[in-house]
């Protein structure tokens, strides 16, 4: 059973998904990375959740966390994908990054 600290952090989450999720698509206009996006957001925020529950304006703080990591993939030009293509032969497959528009 979750202590109570665990409780707050699943009902905080659980009620700003549609909102984060919202916020992510806005920023990257492709369902999966803004789902990934969440995730990685919802793992940061429960990492520090002792120390930032508590906080008063925590809702700008999750945006602001979602926003960074998503400007963080952006300038590395790396989202995680990499797409590949099979041509006449194998020899001749290159991936081929995917960025978020």
């Amino acid at each position: 059973m979750p202590d109570a600290s665990d409780q707050e952090y699943i009902e905080y989450v659980t009620a700003r998904l549609p909102a984060l999720r919202r916020l992510a698509y806005g920023l990257c206009g492709d369902r999966d990375q803004a789902d990934d996006l969440v995730q990685e957001t919802a793992t940061r925020l429960y990492l520090r959740w002792a120390r930032i529950a508590e906080v008063e304006q925590l809702d700008a703080y999750v945006r602001t966390v979602l926003v960074r990591h998503f400007l963080d993939t952006r300038r590395r030009g790396d989202d995680g994908r990499v797409l590949g293509g099979k041509l006449e032969s194998d020899d001749q497959v290159r991936p081929v990054r995917w960025t978020c528009r």
